[in-house]
């Protein structure tokens, strides 16, 4: 198993913990809210980091990463994009896959949006939008506990119940419990004004390969309103959904996840990004009728 180190950066926004595994084209992890880097151990354990250089990092208030130094500046859409864009400056990366799960997915759109040297975008739990809340989520949209201050220790095992896994719960409290009050609060009043760019003219207009795979199962996504999204790019010429599975199939299905991931970065190093090369993806996953 190839060795993972662990390291900080410092940033102009705050103090950011680093995780990275293997060589090669480099694969950076963003996680969602109020969770941090260790969702996607199942990917670091995995054959990816004998193929690829995986690196993930805890957001600003979360993890073992610090505090925001400005959280109104920083914990926003934009204001977290700029950290991962610190984080590509400092490591000197390019030609980057860019893998964004739920609120990460919306961090990777505002990156690519601004960053030209994207190769490719993996898209896992997220519902690229013009309008905050009003696309993309399923009715009713979980505006109370997505922006609540203060979690209760129901509130944040049903968080990690509903978007990760119940069998989660106990490694992923400690996660939730770290997180900065002051962070949801601030996130979703920025979402809520328009503080991000219209991922779905990003994604729609996008000249890179854009690969989107859920679970069939998602509580929080609108998976149909997903499917309505003309993206010129995109990987299997569908948006892929894994069976059985919900919010968070990197870690709920990390076997066929991290094929299908394999498999999009292999068409990428042979220049294609249309249908799957290799027959066999077609059975790692299941579009719901």
């Amino acid at each position: 198993m190839t060795q993972r180190i662990q390291y900080r950066i410092e940033t102009p926004r705050a103090s950011i913990a680093v995780e990275e595994v293997g060589r090669g084209s480099p694969v950076l992890f963003i996680h969602s809210g109020s969770t941090s880097r260790a969702v996607f151990t199942k990917q670091f354990e995995s054959r990816l980091a004998e193929e690829h250089r995986l690196i993930a990092f805890d957001l600003p208030g979360h993890g073992a990463s610090s505090d925001a130094y400005d959280p109104a500046r920083t914990y926003v859409i934009p204001g977290l994009a700029n950290t991962v864009l610190d984080l590509i400056a400092y490591l000197g990366l390019s030609d980057i896959i860019l893998v964004g799960w739920s609120l990460g997915g919306e961090i990777a759109i505002e990156v690519a949006s601004r960053f030209d040297d994207v190769r490719a975008l993996v898209l896992s739990g997220t519902a690229p939008a013009a309008e905050y809340y009003t696309q993309g989520l399923k009715p009713p949209p979980r505006v109370a506990l997505s922006s609540k201050t203060i979690w209760s220790a129901d509130d944040a095992s049903g968080y990690i119940s509903t978007a990760i896994d119940p069998l989660a719960v106990p490694l992923m409290l400690q996660s939730a419990a770290r997180t900065d009050a002051r962070f949801r609060e601030i996130l979703v009043t920025g979402m809520r004004d328009g503080l991000s760019c219209n991922q779905r003219e990003v994604v729609q207009n996008s000249q890179f390969p854009i690969a989107i795979i859920n679970g069939a199962e998602d509580p929080i996504i609108d998976l149909d309103y997903v499917d309505t999204l003309a993206i010129p790019n995109l990987w299997a010429r569908q948006c892929l959904r894994i069976r059985h599975v919900g919010h968070a199939p990197h870690w709920s299905a990390p076997d066929v996840f991290n094929q299908l991931l394999r498999g999009f970065a292999h068409d990428l190093n042979e220049g294609y990004s249309g249908y799957p090369k290799y027959g066999h993806m077609a059975n790692l996953w299941h579009r719901s009728g």
